[in-house]
């Protein structure tokens, strides 16, 4: 019941952010693997380099590893800890698909004015950039205690 959620955002970030999509298209038909420990997911590149969840059965072209730990780590700026994410099969396709993610962005401002008007949307998304970044200052704060 998730996983078509996940590939409609997947759909909507890539549609949003037109440039990522030459990047990806020449690794078309190929499946990344993130293995984060406690979770795996299948990303398929698609023809047109827009993304969809892949099968569970699917053997990935690529499998990246990144412990919870790492996670944390690169979520606070670390950037040493980019370092340490362990990649099995395709690098070319896994270092390429990595560039992609860390620069996609959402544009929620977009989407919510569709709902609530410009205004309406500026005004939440600024309230929403304050309360993330103060959450993801004390995720910093956090994991650099730990």
């Amino acid at each position: 019941m998730i996983k078509p959620l996940i590939t409609r955002f997947l759909q909507h970030l890539t549609s949003q952010n037109a440039w990522s999509r030459p990047h990806l298209q020449p690794f078309a038909g190929k499946t990344v693997c993130f293995d984060f420990v406690l979770a795996k997911t299948n990303l398929l590149v698609l023809e047109d380099g827009s993304f969809a969840i892949g099968g569970e059965t699917v053997s990935p072209d690529a499998i990246i590893y990144i412990p919870p730990s790492l996670a944390l780590r690169i979520m606070s700026g670390d950037e040493q800890a980019k370092m340490l994410i362990k990649v099995e099969g395709d690098t070319h396709l896994a270092t390429e698909l990595s560039k992609v993610l860390q620069y996609i962005r959402w544009d929620i401002e977009d989407d919510l004015s569709k709902v609530v008007g410009d205004i309406g949307a500026y005004k939440i998304g600024e309230v929403a950039k304050n309360t993330f970044a103060n959450i993801k200052q004390k995720g910093i704060n956090s994991a650099e205690m730990l």
